[in-house]
């Protein structure tokens, strides 16, 4: 159950990575 959570989680952890790295390239 804990793995699943932390596997779920995980995913939405890297996109929004890369939105604040959007973010941060295009102002």
């Amino acid at each position: 159950m804990i793995i699943v959570m932390s596997g779920t989680s995980l995913f939405p952890a890297i996109l929004r990575g890369i939105v604040d790295l959007l973010k941060y390239l295009v102002p």
